[in-house]
């Protein structure tokens, strides 16, 4: 900054000054302003809420605020029993239902409480898409709906939103002590508050986000030195691996940067067998989806049994039972609800979430997006045609037989006790990607599998 811009910004008061840091895109932004000028440090310590809420507001929609804002609190707390979580949902309401007591929430916060919000938004904001590039395609191969790839703002909240509720939901009740078969009501009250449409938003991302990790995992188990020699297990389905499971609970920063890795390259710096913690089965994610399962509901009472109701007639009769986020809302979640309606028309309501004939429709997204009219017409019948198709379910590990895994297990042991780290492909032998062998190791290790036997070429 020259003397003659220094002396310009000495004539402005303080909060205009403010005002101006608060055009920054960042809060690292910001932090080198301020140490670039002490105008700027006067000017931020005098009005320091005004300018990092201006920063923070303009990076998260104010629809999403309110649920960025409970992940933040959640870090803060430990749920005793009931209460707690009773009190973090009535909260939320309250935000979700006032735009001021949101806006105030945000003007009351730390310095470091607006660095997690940024770098938590700035994942939840990759990871829509990340997602919508993964689902949207699939709508078309699976439902034959034709749509753009560019989402709607509302479309956008229906994501973004589910993220935030997924790292909540794992916050509170992942790292919870005792056994969930024990739990008190506040665990399924975290899901009994929303409407189903709504729990089938936070199935459809932890799909996403499962496949990820899984794909990344195994990719590794498969090829990495390291991992080879422990060996890691990687036989496991998804939902029943320790590994996997304990990943998913990291954090939504850690699970983009997982999500958003293509090559062994990228997953390796990203994800580390020290990742693991441990957590009791019964409180990993894939077990807690179980109690978004409507626990009131009737088995009896089938969607769409109103004759005199349309879809979204029912839709809005069914979102007066959960008043805390539904009732005096506006339209953004009746396009989801209408579309889950017609996806489960003539089930029982308790059957209507997290159920795994859906498991196709999850890959899709489908209670995520705003279908038009033309698209609503046949959706009934397209879902019913979709439950019935083969689940895609595809793992690298289909591609190898067990004889495979051993060979590989036991060359990348050799491997890693001759000093060589990196990637080691299924079929070999192939030391391009290793590092640490020079050309007389290679030679002498090629040597000993062809004598072994487990040398394929």
């Amino acid at each position: 900054m020259t003397s003659r811009e220094s002396g310009l910004l000495l004539n402005l008061p303080l909060t205009v000054v403010a005002n101006i840091l608060g055009h920054l895109d960042t809060f690292e932004e910001l932090r080198h302003a301020v140490l670039s000028n002490r105008i700027f440090h006067n000017a931020l310590r005098e009005n320091f809420h005004t300018t990092a809420s201006k920063i923070i507001t303009r990076h998260i929609p104010e629809l999403t605020m309110p649920y960025a804002l409970c992940l933040l609190e959640t870090t803060h707390t430990v749920p005793e029993g009931e209460t707690a979580v009773s009190r973090i949902l009535q909260q939320l309401a309250r935000r979700v239902g006032s735009q001021s007591e949101t806006r105030s929430a945000v003007h009351t916060l730390s310095l470091p409480e607006y660095h997690f919000l940024e770098r938590t938004y700035k994942a939840v904001h990759d990871l829509t898409a990340l997602f919508k590039d993964k689902t949207i395609p699939r709508l078309t191969k699976c439902l034959g709906i034709q749509r753009s790839n560019k989402i709607t703002t509302r479309e956008q909240l229906h994501v973004e939103r589910a993220f935030f509720r997924y790292q909540i939901m794992c916050t509170l009740f992942c790292r919870k002590e005792g056994s969930l078969a024990l739990a008190d009501q506040s665990d399924s009250q975290f899901f009994n508050e929303f409407s189903p449409w709504v729990n089938e938003q936070l199935i459809c991302v932890y799909i996403f986000l499962e496949r990820s990790v899984a794909e990344a995992f195994e990719d590794l188990a498969a090829h990495d030195v390291e991992w080879g020699e422990l060996p890691v297990d990687w036989d496991e389905d998804a939902d029943q691996s320790p590994p996997i499971q304990e990943m998913l609970t990291n954090g939504l920063p850690f699970l983009r940067a997982v999500a958003g890795s293509k090559s062994y390259e990228e997953r390796i710096t990203v994800m580390r067998l020290e990742d693991c913690v441990g957590i009791a089965s019964d409180r990993w994610p894939s077990a807690l989806r179980y109690l978004a399962v409507n626990q009131d509901g009737d088995d009896d009472e089938l969607l769409g049994c109103y004759d005199e109701l349309t879809p979204r007639q029912e839709a809005l009769h069914l979102a007066e039972r959960y008043p805390l986020f539904e009732k005096g809302r506006d339209s953004s979640d009746l396009g989801p609800s209408i579309t889950w309606l017609e996806a489960h028309w003539g089930q029982s309501l308790l059957t209507s979430v997290f159920n795994t004939d859906d498991w196709n429709l999850w890959l899709c997204g489908y209670v995520m997006w705003d279908f038009d009219d033309a698209s609503m017409l046949y959706l009934r019948d397209k879902c019913d045609e979709l439950r019935l198709q083969p689940r895609d379910q595809y793992r690298p590990r289909d591609a190898w037989e067990g004889k495979d895994i051993e060979r590989s297990e036991r060359q990348r042991t050799d491997i890693y006790f001759a000093g060589g780290r990196g990637y080691w492909p299924q079929y070999g032998p192939d030391f391009s990607k290793i590092r640490g062998l020079d050309v007389e190791k290679q030679g002498e290790l090629t040597k000993k599998w062809r004598l072994q036997g487990i040398l394929d070429a």
